[in-house]
């Protein structure tokens, strides 16, 4: 564009091709919790942003999506020195692309960010990487902006950044997200135009990284229609009741060797009964559970890490959601050396 002043047809991505058989499509949509007001910090305002990615049709002409809002993207406190590139980045999905034309009915997988201070730094789309993966191998997966996430684009253009956060009732405030997540999903599948017939409302699951990892732990022990769920260094010090009585129900939890959060993560694979699976990734920061592996210095080691969590990520639950093992949770460190300190049961 310096030389030829011309629009190109190149694209910047800091990611890899899902590896899934599908192609990707993705979309936004600003919903409202008319029982809930005074979210980000608005008197009135009961909107948030919830964005899709779902198993799609390749349709010529189709641009792909941006990777994050524009107006976070070049917000330089979050995003630092990386506001140069970020931008300019898309995903490796398509907007509004077609759902994909089989006939199958995908189960779904909600995605809940770490927690949104100034610390946490969370947003709906700090795991775009992995939630492509996952709707590439034919998954419909969303990610809501909770109400203490770092900033917020409520449209038409309007960036909302929390003082320390939005909210300071984190944890029962994601969990009412998650629940009118969950309802809203049976509208969807009752008469919504992309996805009416489409959603296996039986097999329903739910990840996080951070707080939320924690918070998806605990939305599995509340919630009846969640099935499985996908801890990625998960916080659990805010929830007492489940490191203690553990989880009924099928989990997978990745850790840092570094955080210092194995410790309570060890302590509820201990107390649940089956189904359970617990391993760290080598040399693995707590941020490389994010997008960050992939757009803070990326290297091969960082890249080939997240690689590993994906393997990994895919497998559980292909094998809890859809009944397909593939073996590799039997050792996946003769796979994939990174992965260590593996334990199942």
């Amino acid at each position: 564009m310096r030389f030829y002043r011309t629009p190109t047809n190149h694209f910047s991505t800091p990611f890899f091709a899902p590896a899934g058989p599908h192609f990707v499509g993705t979309f936004s949509r600003v919903l409202t919790d008319a029982t809930r007001t005074n979210r980000y910090g608005l008197r009135a305002s009961s909107s948030f942003v919830v964005t899709f990615w779902y198993p799609a049709q390749a349709k010529a002409g189709n641009w792909p999506a941006a990777y994050a809002d524009r107006l976070l993207a070049q917000h330089r406190p979050f995003w630092g020195a990386y506001t140069n590139r970020v931008p300019s980045f898309v995903q490796m999905a398509s907007v509004d692309a077609p759902a994909a034309a089989a006939h199958d009915r995908f189960p779904i997988i909600i995605y809940t960010h770490g927690l949104g201070t100034e610390q946490g730094r969370g947003v709906r789309t700090e795991n775009t990487e992995k939630i492509q993966e996952l709707a590439s191998h034919g998954y419909i997966v969303l990610a809501i902006d909770h109400t203490d996430a770092y900033g917020v684009v409520l449209p038409p253009d309007q960036l909302l950044v929390g003082r320390n956060a939005f909210s300071f009732n984190f944890l029962n405030d994601r969990l009412k997200d998650i629940e009118f997540l969950l309802n809203y999903l049976e509208q969807l599948n009752a008469d919504d135009s992309v996805f009416r017939g489409r959603l296996d409302l039986d097999r329903i699951g739910i990840m996080g990284w951070s707080f939320g990892g924690g918070t998806a732990g605990e939305a599995l022990r509340l919630q009846d229609r969640l099935k499985v769920a996908v801890l990625l260094d998960g916080y659990l010090g805010s929830m007492p009741n489940l490191v203690s009585k553990g989880l009924t129900k099928p989990f997978l939890t990745m850790n840092s060797p570094s955080s210092g959060l194995a410790s309570d993560n060890t302590t509820l694979f201990n107390k649940s009964p089956k189904d359970v699976y617990q391993l760290s990734i080598k040399d693995a920061s707590h941020e490389a559970f994010t997008d960050n592996a992939w757009i803070v210095n990326p290297s091969a080691t960082t890249r080939r890490r997240a690689q590993a969590m994906n393997a990994c990520l895919i497998s559980f639950l292909n094998k809890l959601l859809k009944g397909i093992d593939d073996g590799l949770l039997e050792n996946p460190s003769a796979t994939h050396s990174d992965v260590i300190s593996f334990r199942k049961k």
